[in-house]
């Protein structure tokens, strides 16, 4: 679990958490409260620190969440 006042560092900490060995794959999915642009930037800092994995982002539409994260 993570916790924190910045979206975007508490979302890399989280998928941080998730992803293991055998993860090939992390997929945001981003909610309306979300920017494209805000998402995107996720998206391309968890490139970076996943070189081997790699990473889709997705708009979800979800009205509530402002992320929901898959890992393959």
């Amino acid at each position: 679990m993570s916790n924190g006042n910045n979206i975007e560092d508490v979302s890399v900490e989280l998928v941080k958490s998730l992803v293991n060995e055998d993860s090939s794959l992390v997929t945001i999915f981003y909610g309306n409260s979300i920017e494209e642009d805000e998402a995107n930037r996720l998206g391309e800092r968890l490139q970076e620190e996943f070189e081997d994995i790699d990473v889709e982002v997705i708009f979800g539409g979800q009205p509530i969440y402002y992320y929901i994260f898959s890992v393959e």
